[in-house]
């Protein structure tokens, strides 16, 4: 009966070191960081989501210099790489852009897929995520005249869907669920007081169940009520969390670029920050990216 005993305690005990063995290889889970880009220096930088305070993470090269004028931005956790999209114009040069690129989160060295000025598809990306396919989807203006349609690129830059078009401008602010191929979608702005957002379906291309943000709340006195509004970018870190996003000021004096929370249920954007001073200084992407891959 000892030994039987002794038996039974040493099985127990090993059954405790292997379950806690188990438990030391659970995967970590992954935490995310809301991630902002300076259009000018190119800077990139991790944002508080409750104070808005910034603090620098990363600049992005390309042949040795700061890649800047960074339109639309996403991470891509199966390539590990983060993809870019300029826009359609400098603030400071004026030459058409519209490239697209990877980077290589490492290195911070960026890698051109499409050349733009070549290919002539489109003027600038608004804004774009991943599907469910692994490709890279937005909206983009064309240069063909159908106006914003979704566009559809591999990982390579190669444009690998015929676009969708569809009667809406121009979708800076995004937000895109994989699982339903549907957009959530911000007007371009020259509406005094208000923000227009749309659901859109990637397939058809139909927009429908229109809102209408007209309840601004915390603003500093700068913020004017015959402000031109254009909600620059949306953010989400998952189905149900907040909402962030970035609202331009077009008609200010300073232009400036506030990070507010938005609440597509209440129809408000509350403010948080002033996180670009001036025009030269916009911010116009907003995204989540792994804590880890910066």
């Amino acid at each position: 009966m000892k030994s039987t005993h002794t038996l039974i305690t040493a099985l127990f005990v090993a059954s405790l070191i292997f379950i806690e063995s188990c438990k030391s290889d659970e995967a970590t889970p992954i935490t995310y960081t809301l991630i902002v880009g300076n259009r000018t220096s190119g800077k990139f930088y991790s944002v508080n989501e409750t104070t808005g305070a910034t603090k620098e993470i990363f600049t992005p090269t390309y042949n040795g210099a700061t890649l800047t004028e960074v339109r639309a931005v996403v991470y891509h956790p199966k390539k590990n790489l983060f993809y870019f999209a300029q826009n359609t114009e400098g603030l400071t040069t004026g030459n058409a852009l519209g490239n697209l690129y990877s980077m290589n989160p490492t290195t911070k060295l960026s890698t051109l897929i499409n050349d733009n000025s070549t290919s002539k598809l489109i003027y600038a990306i608004g804004n774009w995520s991943i599907a469910k396919d692994d490709s890279l989807i937005g909206l983009g203006l064309l240069r063909t005249g159908l106006g914003s349609s979704i566009v559809k690129f591999g990982t390579d830059g190669k444009q690998n869907l015929k676009p969708v078009t569809s009667n809406f401008c121009c979708g800076l602010g995004m937000l895109y669920d994989s699982k339903t191929n549907k957009f959530i979608l911000s007007n371009d702005g020259g509406y005094k007081n208000k923000i227009y957002l749309k659901d859109l379906d990637a397939a058809t291309g139909v927009l429908t169940n229109e809102k209408i943000i007209t309840t601004f709340t915390g603003f500093p006195e700068d913020f004017s009520v015959s402000s031109s509004l254009s909600l620059k970018a949306m953010a989400q870190n998952g189905t149900n969390a907040p909402i962030y996003g970035l609202i331009f000021n077009g008609i200010s004096t300073s232009k400036k670029t506030y990070l507010v929370k938005v609440d597509l249920t209440a129809l408000t954007a509350t403010y948080i920050s002033t996180i670009g001073a001036d025009n030269n200084n916009q911010y116009n992407n907003l995204t989540y990216a792994p804590s880890t891959s910066f």
